[in-house]
């Protein structure tokens, strides 16, 4: 299996944004510590260092990037899609929630927020997988007179 043999713009715009999302989720959460939060990791300690968190983002980063290159181009682009979207929804999370109150369930840790931004980075990252034309086609009004409107399609295979 060749390493990120067809990996294209797309794919490292991917990995962009998802590199970008680690970092921000990590820096949330220091900021989180910092007002006395706690970290909801079940693979962290609850108070972890500024620099376990740090090791953390970078072992995600390199371990995700990883099993991203050794993927097929169809199913890379959703996965790197939806890991965009958790680590952003989780560092918009980390953001906008109160350090005092304690999470006891799944249904209680706000992770439907996240969870529901990498759905949508999955369809978006299959989106990018898809032939994409964007261009302008010559049509007639109903008066018969000449006009140019934009036309985008989508030509998607599931």
């Amino acid at each position: 299996m060749d390493f990120a043999k067809d990996w294209d713009k797309a794919d490292t715009a991917l990995l962009g944004a998802v590199l970008t999302g680690v970092y921000a989720d990590i820096q949330s959460t220091k900021k989180h510590l910092e007002k006395g939060g706690e970290e909801t990791n079940p693979l962290l300690p609850r108070k972890p260092s500024g620099q376990e968190l740090d090791k953390a983002g970078l072992a995600t980063a390199l371990l995700g990037s990883g099993v991203a290159g050794l993927l097929d181009s169809k199913w890379r682009k959703p996965l790197l899609g939806a890991w965009a979207g958790l680590e952003h929804g989780l560092a918009y999370k980390n953001e906008h929630r109160k350090p005092s109150k304690k999470k006891e369930s799944l249904a209680e840790s706000g992770l439907e927020g996240p969870l529901m931004m990498a759905a949508v980075g999955g369809f978006l990252g299959h989106l990018a997988t898809a032939p994409l034309s964007l261009g302008v086609q010559e049509d007639r009004r109903p008066d018969g007179a000449p006009s140019l409107g934009p036309l985008l399609r989508f030509d998607m295979t599931f």
